[in-house]
């Protein structure tokens, strides 16, 4: 594989799903790239490849991410309608910039999704401020800035060839956010994970889609995310079971055992009258928050918060209330881990639910010795290796 054009340096690089010698690049521009008298500009660009990287072709510049509009399962759906679309690529672009780009430290309404079927030689606009993306097998899912601090998030299908947008529909007050990270597509259904602004701790709520992917349901609050990732593994082996740490505001109060339902404490899904009502009063409300979102532009899928003068209040005990939940119904119910009866010398732990003792895993946050988080693997049925305690 050679150098971009020119010999830029590869910074970003995307295989395609079916067709083994395409690919998307990505680099950024250097000074020694321009020439006498030319002023020093530095920014992205995208080629792509149909030759396993023999030859490259200039796609765009000032370009934020990119993506294939094509994936495995729009394969698998034999759809006449998506004739043509193997060749999609979509891109977060800004028009108006010019000189050096800058790494993303907020969302812009000035940056747009859009994608080709051509390889840029023609373009369409697919969403207006349209500023990041993540895609999976299924669904794509793309930050719409309402604001400099604000984003909704709005979803599309590979039924759809991912143009067929809606507004990701949450329970009330969720509707609009600073971040959110995909967690888990793997079943149809969408783990969405959502920050919680509210709070100066890292904490968010967990939301689970239907199967269209945009309409979500509250499954668990006060998920706990730190370096970057959030505490919360699937369970490859297990159909419908995922592991999370959150913070347990009743620690030591609740009856000992006893289960988190899902949706029980948030009510029904607004309407679309009442989001777009909630999101003109967002949009109010907007010049009078002070609220600092920082955005790395490499990381689009695990999108890192500064939450800096932006939370009312901390969470009382945070780290110490913070405790390991699971489920085995896709997140209808959430339940503490029950300890092993013996350590790994033998002692026994003496450790009981019904005393209020469980086990813990050690997952991304709080994590200084840099411990492997939970791994299984989907042909040892029920086996989950993990480091954690008791307590």
């Amino acid at each position: 594989m050679r150098a971009l054009n020119t010999g830029k340096k590869i910074h970003e690089f995307v295989f395609h799903p079916r067709q083994r010698n395409w690919a998307l690049a990505a680099g950024w521009t250097s000074c020694a790239d321009f020439g006498d008298g030319e002023p020093c500009e530095i920014y992205k660009e995208l080629y792509a490849t149909k030759d396993l990287g023999q030859s490259w072709q200039y796609l765009k510049s000032y370009v934020f991410d990119f993506a294939w509009g094509y994936t495995e399962y729009s394969h698998e759906l034999n759809d006449p309608t998506l004739a043509g679309t193997e060749s999609r690529v979509f891109i977060t672009h800004d028009p108006e910039l010019s000189g050096h780009q800058q790494t993303r430290e907020r969302w812009k309404q000035s940056v747009h999704l859009y994608y080709s079927d051509d390889f840029f030689k023609t373009e369409t606009m697919a969403l207006a401020a349209g500023n990041s993306i993540v895609m999976t097998q299924h669904y794509m899912f793309v930050a719409k800035a309402k604001s400099s601090e604000e984003i909704g998030v709005q979803v599309s299908r590979a039924k759809g060839g991912f143009l067929d947008f809606r507004l990701a529909r949450m329970p009330r007050d969720y509707a609009l956010t600073d971040h959110f990270t995909v967690m888990d597509t793997s079943e149809k259904s969408v783990f969405l994970y959502i920050s919680d602004h509210t709070l100066a701790n890292n904490v968010g709520n967990l939301f689970i889609s239907d199967g269209m992917g945009n309409r979500f349901t509250h499954s668990v609050e006060n998920i706990v995310k730190g370096a970057g990732a959030v505490d919360f593994e699937t369970v490859e082996s297990l159909d419908g079971t995922f592991i999370c740490n959150r913070y347990d505001r009743k620690h030591g109060e609740e009856k000992h055992g006893e289960m988190l339902g899902g949706g029980a404490a948030i009510n029904r899904a607004p309407s679309d009258d009442e989001v777009l009502v909630a999101e003109s009063r967002m949009d109010t409300k907007m010049g009078k928050q002070a609220r600092g979102t920082r955005v790395d532009a490499a990381q689009t899928d695990r999108i890192p918060i500064d939450k800096k003068g932006l939370a009312t209040h901390q969470l009382v005990e945070f780290k110490s209330k913070i405790k390991t939940y699971i489920t085995h119904n896709k997140g209808a119910d959430w339940q503490l881990i029950r300890a092993p009866d013996q350590d790994l010398k033998g002692k026994s732990t003496n450790c009981f639910l019904e005393d209020g003792c469980s086990l813990h895993l050690q997952m991304y946050s709080n994590n200084p010795n840099h411990y492997a988080p939970p791994y299984s693997q989907q042909r040892a049925v029920g086996i989950v290796m993990a480091v954690g305690n008791i307590g």
